[in-house]
């Protein structure tokens, strides 16, 4: 396994590297069962233990939904996306999930705000391949609302990052995240001008 993979109990956790070692944190504990009446249940999946990376590296997905019209009220769903991540994976691992960081970000022109616009958006994660991200399957949210009403000088711009379990999806041997972005906005001005929600996609660990 990486060596910047680490595996373990919270009650290893301290605070020095070399007692960390030493109580093993890099060897995967003992396996849980699930509950008997629970373990084939066709709604749930089995979350796995957590196994945290020791640095994390930059976003590896993104989503974004750009617009640039005279729409002063839209709701956009943005499609559903499947990104291999078996190029992040260590070598035989084979994660049930991911450790995540999800980032939004938004930003709307001047001239298309006001006082009373307001942006909201979140991430959605599915358990299937095939399947739209069910709407309450959430990996991150934002909503802001404009402070100003001075409508050609006042961008909104802002972000919000949330931690979250993500699981995976495998077709064939392959891992997927299947994810998409679902933006709003209220109460814009008639201008034709830009307004934007993105995502990043962070991977802190993983779930097996």
């Amino acid at each position: 396994m990486s060596d910047n993979v680490i595996i373990g109990n919270a009650s290893q956790l301290v605070n020095d590297d070399i007692a960390r070692d030493v109580n093993m944190q890099r060897v995967p504990p003992l396996g849980h069962k699930t509950l008997p009446e629970i373990g084939r249940d066709p709604s749930i999946m089995y979350g796995g233990h957590p196994i945290w990376k020791e640095k994390a590296d930059t976003y590896i997905a993104t989503l974004k939904i750009a617009r640039n019209n005279t729409t002063t009220s839209v709701g956009v769903t943005g499609a559903t996306t499947r990104v291999d991540v078996s190029a992040f994976i260590p070598p035989g691992l084979e994660p049930v999930g991911l450790i995540s960081a999800v980032q939004l970000q938004y930003e709307i022109s001047g001239a298309k705000t006001k006082e009373t616009t307001i942006v909201s958006a979140h991430v959605q994660y599915s358990l299937t391949y095939d399947d739209t991200p069910g709407v309450y399957n959430r990996l991150a949210y934002i909503r802001a609302q404009g402070q100003s009403s001075d409508a050609d000088n006042y961008w909104m711009r802002g972000g919000n990052q949330s931690m979250a379990f993500c699981p995976l999806v495998y077709k064939g041997k392959v891992p997927y995240i299947v994810w998409n972005l679902i933006g709003n906005w209220n109460n814009m001005t008639g201008s034709s001008n830009p307004y934007e929600v993105e995502a990043f996609f962070f991977l802190m660990g993983y779930l097996k």
